[in-house]
């Protein structure tokens, strides 16, 4: 009996120590954030399903605002090609030397899956995901499409 008691009591504080050695600390996230700001050419991050986690998963000590679009010639968004410039210029507006505040940029054609993990229905919209060390909830600002 002993034992299984012992039992109950480590797989919970050995899952745990785990986690902590695999996750990024607030500082490793950042400096792989900035290292990712640094290869555009805009102040923003061109979001795949490869960093969409890093970014945007807690604990997180910083603002992200993301853009989800879609701009490919195929599916025709004609709002989406019109915000992306106005978006553009608010992220290159924006004081890079204050890494407190990220934009980023999700396309639909890169990022089907985190569509549907946000359960984003319609572009393009808007969401700004605030400091949190919770769940992820991001709010939206739903735009006019016409």
């Amino acid at each position: 009996m002993k034992i299984i008691d012992s039992i109950k009591y480590f797989i919970p504080l050995f899952s745990l120590l785990i986690w902590n050695v695999f996750a990024l600390s607030d500082k490793e996230k950042s400096e792989k954030l900035d290292e990712l700001l640094a290869k555009s050419s805009d102040n923003f991050i061109n979001l795949n399903e490869k960093y969409f986690d890093l970014l945007i998963n807690t604990p997180r000590d910083y603002h992200t605002i993301l853009l989800a679009t879609a701009t490919s010639p195929n599916i025709n968004c004609e709002p989406c090609r019109q915000l992306l410039p106005e978006f553009l210029s608010v992220a290159n507006s924006w004081d890079q030397t204050d890494k407190r505040l990220y934009f980023a940029i999700i396309d639909y054609q890169n990022g089907k899956n985190i569509f549907k993990k946000l359960k984003i229905q319609n572009v393009p919209n808007v969401l700004y995901f605030k400091p949190d060390q919770g769940e992820v909830k991001p709010e939206f600002y739903d735009l006019p499409r016409q």
